[in-house]
């Protein structure tokens, strides 16, 4: 991948880990901005945990809707 000038990881790359508390190692690809997951990307580790999508300063960015319909009890 590609990296700042402070030496940090940003641009699109791949990047290898073992999560913080974690036991088996994930592979990141994608996006990075100032050494952390930033934009679209996606994880895969060896234990089965997989997620694609969009990451906004390291963490994962869910966007959330609700489909339901309100009812009167009445």
């Amino acid at each position: 991948g590609y990296y700042n000038a402070e030496a940090e990881k940003h641009g699109k790359g791949k990047f290898i880990y073992i999560p913080e508390g974690g036991n088996s190692f994930c592979t990141y690809i994608g996006a990075f901005k100032n050494d952390k997951f930033h934009g679209v990307g996606s994880v895969k580790c060896e234990n089965g945990f997989e997620y694609s999508g969009n990451w906004n300063d390291g963490k994962k960015d869910y966007s959330v809707s609700s489909d339901f319909i309100a009812r009167s009890l009445k």
